[in-house]
């Protein structure tokens, strides 16, 4: 009888599986939310700026979805509000942006001022 009760609750375990339904395996824009391959990218937005004094805008995107707005920016170690930077000195300046667990870093150059800034 031991046997029966055992075969029983064996092909009841097979059978309950079988008919289990998958939620959220479905394609949602050919990512996987289970993937550990994120793909989180900060980026200087290509604009004119690349003096002292000009304004550096920063994107970030997650896996090409923009994602600026809930980004933390870092610039030269200092943290920033927002995503606009302006520098006050020339040189190389590091920038660590950070999204959750989620962190990804860039370099940019900062040229200095050419004269007094007054045209001359």
């Amino acid at each position: 009888m031991k046997i029966y009760k055992l075969l029983f609750l064996v092909l009841a375990f097979a059978g309950v599986n079988s008919c289990a339904e998958y939620v959220g395996n479905e394609d949602v824009g050919g990512f996987d939310d289970d993937d550990p391959r994120f793909q989180f990218v900060a980026q200087l937005v290509d604009n004119d700026a690349k003096y002292v004094g000009d304004r550096f805008e920063f994107i970030a995107l997650l896996n090409g979805a923009n994602v600026t707005s809930t980004t933390s920016f870092r610039v030269i170690g200092e943290d920033i509000s927002g995503n606009i930077y302006i520098p006050f000195k020339d040189g190389e300046h590091t920038v660590i942006a950070t999204k959750d667990e989620h962190v990804a870093n860039f370099k940019f150059v900062v040229l200095p001022l050419e004269g007094d800034g007054n045209g001359n």
